[in-house]
């Protein structure tokens, strides 16, 4: 019982924290542009 329920709290963050960043990236698209170069470049 555990085991599936623990599985869909972990999807459910993960959708979530997806759609912040998604949210985040669409307000800010200069600070996207960054890190995305910061990311690039490491």
């Amino acid at each position: 019982m555990l085991g599936p329920l623990a599985w869909l709290l972990v999807a459910l963050l993960s959708t979530t924290l997806a759609l912040l960043l998604y949210t985040a990236a669409l307000s800010s698209p200069q600070t996207f542009q960054t890190l995305g170069g910061q990311a690039l470049t490491t």
